[in-house]
């Protein structure tokens, strides 16, 4: 079957934020909130997440994923490097 899977690492403030198994770099994070979705980067250490691609989320909801993606940064970096090692294990 041609399916990824994507984990919701983080629920906070009706948005949730999934990350793909397989997913590419940079590090980021796909957020949803009432069926609409939009790509955040998580940016490393140094460097704050920043909005990829707004999709079809309304500009304020993609501006505030942003800012809960800066405010959690650390932990979804942590979740990024944690899948990313899974699987790698396994390939």
């Amino acid at each position: 079957m041609g399916f990824k899977l994507m984990p919701t690492v983080l629920r906070a403030d009706g948005y949730s934020f999934r990350i793909y198994n397989n997913d590419h770099p940079p590090p980021h994070v796909h957020v949803y909130k009432d069926e609409r979705g939009c790509k955040v980067s998580l940016g490393s250490l140094t460097e704050a997440p920043e909005l990829m691609d707004r999709g079809d989320m309304r500009r304020t909801e993609a501006g505030r994923a942003v800012w809960i993606t800066y405010k959690c940064q650390e932990l979804l970096l942590a979740h990024w490097r944690r899948i990313r090692e899974q699987n790698a294990d396994r390939g």
